[in-house]
């Protein structure tokens, strides 16, 4: 059988890419209309765009494109109108969810969460008030305790700035699944830096000039750099950093009333380093403990209220549908499912990576 050039064209799989305004929209447009003509049921294509209006424009264009060139096949394509599959991402990712309920065990009267901010203002103002008020002691009470005092009375913004940029880049599955590879490639990256401090705390340890400048000085060198002394030497350290340090640097002389001692200049520049070592450790401990306070206590307590009210939102239908077809025990099943009854897939302003 001899193919046209065009119906060769619409079978084969095609990206195009290029500016704002050159014709995508249309080219795609122009290709589901040539399946139609090609004889492809309309249920059988799948159409997905980014926002409800460029999928109502859409339809559009190809119903007009298609009234121009066959006015019969147009009237009869109109009358399966409901078969029609022009859609956005998300809502081609809510009908998969629905589809398939029965298989991942969601709720198959799944509905969007218009506002998911507002929800979690109110979740971010309970939880707060129920961890500051009900739970004196807890080692979440005393975290948001911590940021309050160190930010001054900025405490509680800074919280809620926190939390919200977290919101907004959350992650469903687990927003610290990737946090041990972080740290991992930051240790490897800091080895240098933490063998020099290593080396650097036992010489400061030892040494005859701290003693003379700061109280209580070898507390300051526990055997181990734990979570709790890392809070602990990083708040001593904090109390005496203008004995060593100015404007970040290392002092090349003391402060006034204090007299320079001989090796003074090279006790400054590893106190510099150790303090360096410890504000980065402590800086890490702190960002790691909030964000397992976020994850743990905020993020969970808004996917239990948009479960309990049957709710997801849109990174959810997202991150769910990704799950299903990749991750799921019955991806292949799921997918197999799908493919039955879908032959040609039209995407338009895919992100390109």
């Amino acid at each position: 059988m001899k193919f046209e050039t065009r119906d060769c064209e619409v079978y084969r799989n095609i990206i195009v890419s290029s500016p704002a305004g050159s014709g995508k929209t249309e080219r795609l447009a122009r290709r589901y209309m040539e399946l139609l003509t090609l004889g492809v049921e309309p249920e059988r294509i799948l159409a997905i765009t980014f926002t409800e209006k460029a999928a109502a424009e859409m339809k559009e264009r190809i119903f007009t494109l298609l009234g121009e060139q066959n006015k019969e096949l147009a009237r009869k394509i109109r009358e399966k109108i409901l078969k029609v599959r022009i859609s956005t991402i998300h809502s081609f990712c809510l009908s998969m969810l629905r589809r398939f309920s029965s298989i991942s065990g969601l709720d198959p009267n799944l509905e969007i969460l218009d506002d998911p901010k507002s929800l979690w203002r109110e979740i971010v103002y309970d939880t707060l008030m129920r961890i500051g008020e009900r739970e004196g002691g807890s080692n979440y009470h005393t975290l948001l305790m911590q940021l309050i005092s160190e930010n001054g009375f900025k405490g509680w913004n800074e919280i809620y700035r926190l939390l919200g940029v977290l919101f907004h880049k959350r992650l469903l599955s687990d927003p610290l699944r990737l946090s041990h590879k972080v740290d991992e490639a930051r240790e490897l990256k800091d080895l240098p830096l933490h063998i020099q401090s290593i080396d650097d705390a036992i010489i400061l340890k030892h040494s005859k000039v701290g003693p003379r400048y700061i109280d209580h000085y070898q507390d300051l060198f526990p055997d181990s750099l734990d979570s709790q002394n890392v809070s602990k030497v990083h708040a001593l350290l904090n109390q005496s950093k203008e004995l060593f340090l100015s404007g970040g640097s290392p002092r090349h002389k003391p402060p006034k009333g204090k007299q320079r001692l001989e090796g003074y200049r090279d006790w400054t520049e590893r106190m510099a380093r150790y303090w360096w070592l410890l504000n980065s450790l402590y800086t890490r401990d702190r960002t790691k403990k909030f964000y397992a306070l976020f994850r743990d206590r905020f993020l969970r307590e808004y996917a239990d209220r948009k479960r309990e009210k049957g709710l997801v939102d849109f990174e959810d239908l997202e991150l769910l549908t990704y799950y299903l077809i990749s991750e799921h025990p019955e991806w292949a099943n799921i997918l197999y499912a799908f493919d039955e009854h879908t032959d040609h897939i039209l995407v338009d302003e895919f992100p390109m990576i």
